[in-house]
């Protein structure tokens, strides 16, 4: 026995103590080793009687499984014999619906005389003459019924199984045979009753807008950033998307009308109208957009963008629709010479103030002073009280 194997061996014994079995999958990546395609090697080894003898006993040490498909028939018989040993029939239930299906296939084969001896014998002993040919269609909605349960809706993921079973691939083979009215009234009812989608496009679309109604009930508009996301769903990304097939001519008339309604714009971009409304709330309350050129809120560089849109606005780069709107909240394309005319006008209210001052200050002294009070005291007692004033 070399020490490469006896080395791996210890992990495979690890996992079993850690475990309390030997059945990794195959894929099994256990403390920095293969441990999955290790153990089907063995196997393999085994069966071409290539394994030494040390080696397969010290592997039984650790109940290694040397066929797995016999395994599998004997766990699923002992939880149908349990079953039926407990109310002796085998009409198992929902949850058992693995063995049930395992059961069905038992049937046929005993049917067919393809089973082992052994194997016959076994079912025999509890009734496998009782069972009936399982129906395919309702195996296959109890494993739909099972999902919708587990995920409260019916949308499965591509190639998702339970056993051979492409659970998806049946759905959607649901919904064809329903379009084609090859669906037996019972059927759709049941469908129904686990709240089968007949159509993923439509119940794509009545979602999004959910989300739509949402945040227009909230905002008062559909300006959403394009990776905005709500309640777990990229409206956003939705409404981009949205934009681009309209712009293509590819757009679903009914999604059009619907946002049409919600009063969107198909040709304004919403990353541009959102800085807006930063523009116009700073507008409000302050009553001009001189934002500072490093002004930022809600993590946008408001004072940059503002530059921008002068730059843009000289360039001819901004659209009549976004000139019309920065227009509304007074927005100052030359910034230069507002500032100068506001320092202007700065200069002129304080003289206003100074002169409102002096002559307030002059008006005191002379109520003091009569007529005969000599000149020279009261240009003194003036001089000393504007200094101390201003």
């Amino acid at each position: 026995m070399n020490k490469r194997w006896y080395n791996s061996y210890l992990i495979a014994k690890d996992y079993y103590l850690n475990n309390n079995d030997l059945l990794p999958g195959y894929h099994t990546y256990y403390k920095g080793f293969y441990l999955g395609k290790w153990v089907v090697r063995q196997r393999q080894l085994q069966k071409q009687g290539k394994l030494s003898l040390t080696k397969k006993n010290l592997l039984d040490e650790i109940k290694m499984v040397w066929d797995l498909r016999e395994y599998h028939w004997q766990k699923n018989f002992q939880i149908v014999k349990e079953y039926y040993d407990k109310f002796h029939n085998l009409h198992l239930p929902a949850e058992y619906l693995q063995q049930s299906m395992w059961l069905a296939n038992q049937k046929q084969l005993y049917v067919k005389n393809k089973l082992p001896k052994d194997h016959e014998v076994l079912l025999n002993s509890i009734g496998i003459k009782e069972v009936s040919p399982r129906n395919k269609w309702q195996d296959n909605f109890a494993l739909a019924k099972t999902y919708y349960e587990q995920h409260g809706n019916l949308l499965v993921p591509k190639d998702y199984k339970i056993g051979s079973v492409n659970l998806r691939n049946w759905i959607n083979n649901q919904r064809k045979a329903y379009k084609d009215n090859r669906l037996s009234e019972e059927r759709i009812n049941k469908l129904n009753s686990i709240g089968m989608i007949w159509s993923v496009n439509e119940y794509k679309k009545q979602e999004a807008f959910k989300y739509i109604e949402k945040y227009y009930q909230k905002h008062g508009n559909l300006f959403v950033l394009p990776n905005y996301v709500i309640d777990g769903f990229n409206l956003g990304k939705y409404l981009k998307n949205q934009r681009i097939l309209y712009h293509n001519q590819q757009i679903d008339l009914d999604i059009k009308k619907r946002l049409d309604e919600y009063h969107y714009q198909w040709n304004l971009d919403s990353k541009w109208y959102y800085k807006y409304l930063l523009a116009k709330d700073y507008f409000q309350k302050h009553g001009n957009l001189l934002i500072p050129y490093h002004y930022v809120v809600d993590n946008i560089k408001l004072g940059f963008w503002i530059h921008t849109q002068r730059n843009n606005y000289r360039e001819n780069k901004l659209s009549s629709t976004q000139v019309a709107l920065l227009n509304e909240i007074k927005m100052v394309w030359n910034a230069q010479n507002e500032r100068f005319n506001n320092k202007k006008l700065d200069d002129i209210n304080n003289l206003k103030q100074v002169r409102f001052r002096l002559t307030t200050l002059l008006n005191e002294v002379l109520n003091e002073y009569n007529q005969t009070a000599n000149l020279s005291e009261v240009q003194d007692d003036i001089a000393q009280r504007v200094r101390q004033k201003l």
